[in-house]
């Protein structure tokens, strides 16, 4: 999960530059053909936006945090519902042998 994380987010940190080296090209090309490409790509990067989906999940940074937060708030529930249960089958063991204890 973490690797296709990391993938997503360094294409959309990749399809960020890109359009900083297409503005920087733009100022320094002189051919009017390959500047009118570049604008019309310039346009595009503009208003197409960089994210990857699936299954209507956005894959990124935020969406790796919010499945550790979960899984950690899992597990610490689990975790005291655990101790819980350990402590109270030694109430109840021990009452047990009070209870034998008394009959004797």
């Amino acid at each position: 999960m973490m690797l296709l994380v990391w993938a997503c987010e360094t294409g959309k940190n990749q399809a960020r530059e890109i359009s900083t080296t297409v503005h920087d090209l733009l100022n320094n090309i002189k051919d009017e053909e390959i500047k009118n490409e570049l604008q019309l790509f310039s346009l595009q990067i503009l208003h197409h936006k960089n994210t990857f989906l699936a299954k209507g999940f956005t894959i990124d940074a935020a969406l790796l945090t919010a499945i550790m937060g979960k899984i950690t708030t899992y597990l610490l529930i689990t975790i005291q519902f655990l101790n819980m249960s350990h402590s109270c089958d030694r109430k109840i063991a021990i009452n047990v042998t009070q209870f034998n204890y008394r009959d004797t």
